[in-house]
């Protein structure tokens, strides 16, 4: 996975709060959940990409 650390800058990245500083929003199964809950109501027509800031801080759908 890339994280914000090791992915190239964007420029773009500069409108974006990154929180990967945060603490994680729970465990790997409860974010895991979070993230498919979030899939679903943004529903994706074939598949979503999701980019994660930090270690299970926070996601947000970007395609």
């Amino acid at each position: 996975m890339t994280t914000a650390s090791t992915r190239p800058a964007h420029p773009l990245d500069v409108l974006v709060r990154d929180p990967s500083s945060r603490p994680p929003m729970g465990g790997e199964a409860e974010f895991a959940a979070m993230v498919a809950d979030l899939v679903a109501t943004e529903v994706p027509r074939v598949f979503a990409v999701v980019q994660e800031y930090g270690e299970r801080v926070d996601a947000r759908i970007v395609a």
